[in-house]
């Protein structure tokens, strides 16, 4: 039997309903949990096989605009990618998240203080490893779509930077993210084509939160499987 563990539950060690993995993944939203109040929204779960595309604004070129060129950085990682982000609160680092996504399957670590919790998310189910403990199945239908659709449709994209690096300032109602308040401003380096880092900073609770989540592409050998076929 399936023990009755949420996925915040095992983190932080209290029952609230988990934020989105999207949101972790792509902004480590976390650091918003741990200081936050409130219910949380599932608004920022894109659904299942949501497609990265954006659309031009009207009077762009379609090859140039902003809109063009952050669909093109999201559907470079469309198979997969890594990730590793850093949240701070009043300038200290309070959590840290590594991992990788890999068509539908993914897997990362949380650490935030002494305490290191590890996911497994695959087709088949969803799984946590608590500090010094074992895995635990979690309930519910694992989070399959790419994460990083969840910043494929800004409210406002802007871009304030050019050359060899692009910057874009994307603007995102907080419920896209997995937020409450006011809408979040996200800058945007691209490069090469691709998305390599994407952060924000916010005020909250009275709280200053910074994100700051760097990309790169994933080999995806070896694959990701649960923790049951892989022995672990």
């Amino acid at each position: 039997m399936r023990r009755r563990t949420t996925t915040t539950e095992a983190f932080f060690g209290f029952r609230r309903r988990p934020r989105t993995l999207g949101a972790v993944v792509a902004l480590a939203i976390t650091v918003a949990s741990c200081t936050g109040g409130g219910e949380d929204t599932a608004a920022g779960e894109p659904p299942a096989g949501a497609n990265l595309t954006t659309a031009a604004a009207p009077g762009d070129s379609p090859a140039s605009s902003p809109d063009a060129l952050l669909a093109a950085a999201l559907d470079a990682y469309a198979a997969g990618y890594r990730f590793a982000a850093v949240g701070r609160v009043n300038g200290e680092v309070a959590t840290e998240i590594d991992g990788r996504w890999s068509s539908g399957s993914s897997e990362l670590s949380i650490r935030a203080g002494d305490g290191e919790v590890v996911y497994v998310i695959t087709p088949s189910g969803q799984w946590v490893r608590p500090a010094g403990g074992g895995w635990q199945e979690l309930e519910g239908d694992p989070p399959l779509a790419n994460p990083l659709a969840s910043l494929a449709v800004p409210a406002s994209l802007d871009e304030i930077g050019g050359g060899d690096e692009v910057s874009l300032r994307a603007v995102y109602p907080a419920g896209a993210l997995g937020l409450e308040g006011e809408d979040v401003v996200v800058d945007i380096v691209l490069r090469d084509g691709r998305l390599v880092e994407a952060g924000y900073r916010r005020d909250a609770s009275g709280n200053t939160l910074e994100t700051l989540t760097t990309f790169s592409p994933d080999d995806p050998s070896p694959p990701i499987t649960s923790p049951a076929a892989s022995g672990s």
